[in-house]
């Protein structure tokens, strides 16, 4: 059988006591590489592909532009999210990133800010960030591990500081998946069409809900191009 020209050389071996049938796009590609799957060497698996264009690059204060660190427990929705994508929509899914920054003469207590949004399925999700305190003229960063489709609310913590720094609520590098990775790893990823020489991170779903993230080692910029092919769950 041939299989998509695109991805024989890394699919083409045949398996220990078997060979592994997977469709791509329709095309039937062979797996030995069990390991990197997970899952049975016989029979027939679906592989997802996922493209994404011109993906727009990290940005700190797409949900909420800069805002002084409330000094009571304070939960921001709606218009409070006035960044430029606020409590619209990201796609594909994106992490949430909380930065805090002090100036001259100015600190943060830090302590938990909760995020709550829907994920790719529409599912309400929370994501609890521990804020660090910091002192004059620092920054402190906590990046999350859900990936979102839309902030409802976030919640941030009082500070009590008497001359608090500033917050500001963006999104990450991290793309949620269409579909649950719970186990294996990817079976191909370009960048710009080629392979990348430093594969990108996954995280699994069990830890990533609902369906796990990816991190290109080269970072999106909005003109960057990605695909990658795996097997889900």
């Amino acid at each position: 059988m041939q299989g998509n020209g695109h991805y024989m050389d890394e699919l083409n071996a045949h398996a220990e006591g078997g060979r592994l049938s997977i469709a791509l796009d329709g095309s039937p590609l062979f797996q030995a590489q069990s390991a990197v799957l997970d899952a049975p060497i016989g029979g027939d698996l679906q592989a997802t592909r996922e493209v994404w264009n011109d993906l727009e690059a990290a940005d700190d204060d797409a949900i909420k532009t800069t805002f002084t660190a409330p000094a009571a427990d304070t939960t921001y929705s709606g218009s409070d999210l006035d960044g430029a994508v606020g409590p619209g929509e990201m796609v594909p899914p994106r992490n949430i990133v909380i930065t805090g920054t002090t100036g001259v003469g100015e600190a943060l207590d830090g302590g938990t800010a909760v995020v709550i949004g829907e994920d790719v399925d529409g599912t309400l999700r929370t994501e609890n960030f521990t804020l660090g305190a910091i002192g004059a003229s620092s920054s402190d960063v906590q990046t999350g591990v859900i990936a979102f489709k839309r902030v409802v609310s976030v919640t941030m913590p009082a500070d009590a500081s008497g001359s608090p720094g500033d917050y500001e609520i963006g999104f990450g590098t991290k793309i949620g998946l269409s579909r649950k990775l719970e186990q294996g790893a990817l079976l191909k990823e370009f960048t710009n069409n080629a392979v990348p020489g430093t594969a990108a991170t996954v995280v699994l779903s069990g830890t990533s809900a609902p369906n796990g993230t990816v991190e290109f080692n080269t970072a999106p910029n909005g003109t960057n191009d990605y695909i990658l092919a795996y097997v889900p769950d």
